[in-house]
């Protein structure tokens, strides 16, 4: 399944504090089970600071990545879906309602 994470600076942190996840982030790799669709910064954007797509079957990666990065950002996790699916899934639910 695709998710939508992203991730803002929590106001509470030092410029320091900042700087220490950054190259945390560095050595930093996403757990097992998860397939990276891409991950983007956003410089000088606070909310929210990270996005990241990626797919997974398991809860037990997005709890991981959860838990790793909740000391220095606020996180928020969605399902997601690509253009092409979602009018696919539109237009059959749609036709569903219809009867």
């Amino acid at each position: 399944m695709l998710f939508a994470w992203t991730g803002t600076w929590r106001t509470d942190l030092s410029d320091e504090a900042i700087r220490g996840a950054l190259a945390r982030r560095a050595t930093w790799q996403y757990p097992d089970g998860v397939n990276v669709i891409g991950e983007w910064w956003r410089p000088g954007v606070a909310d929210p600071a990270i996005v990241s797509v990626f797919e997974t079957d398991s809860y037990a990666p997005i709890l991981e990545m959860s838990l790793v990065w909740g000391d220095v950002l606020r996180i928020h996790c969605t399902p997601a879906v690509t253009v092409e699916d979602g009018l696919v899934m539109g237009a059959q639910i749609l036709q569903k309602m219809q009867g």
